[in-house]
């Protein structure tokens, strides 16, 4: 029981490896709807993952959802589906390209 909690504590106080950088910050005054825009768009984005930076899962990709618009995402097993969401929530940054939100 303790060598589980121990990692999730590990895990929890690890620094992140994004790095923010810039001077914006979120308008106060505004509310949460009008902060959240909804749209994502995907540029030119090139990714492998960290243990097989040999392997590139994605070459070139381009996605642009607007705000509402239904999508998905199919294709054969292994044509990197599960890796563009696991790029979106931010598991992973892309090796190459852009993620706007």
């Amino acid at each position: 029981m303790f060598g589980s909690s121990y990692e999730i504590a590990v895990l929890i106080v690890s620094p992140t490896q994004v790095l923010y950088d810039g001077d914006l910050k979120p308008d106060p005054a505004t509310t949460e709807e009008d902060k959240m825009e909804g749209n994502i768009k995907i540029e030119s984005v090139e990714f492998s993952y960290p243990t097989k930076q040999d392997v590139t899962v994605l070459k070139g990709i381009k996605i642009d959802v607007k705000k509402n618009q239904i999508v998905a995402l199919v294709g054969q097993s292994g044509c990197g589906k599960s890796s563009i969401i696991a790029l979106i929530e931010r598991f992973y940054d892309p090796t190459e390209g852009k993620l706007l939100y």
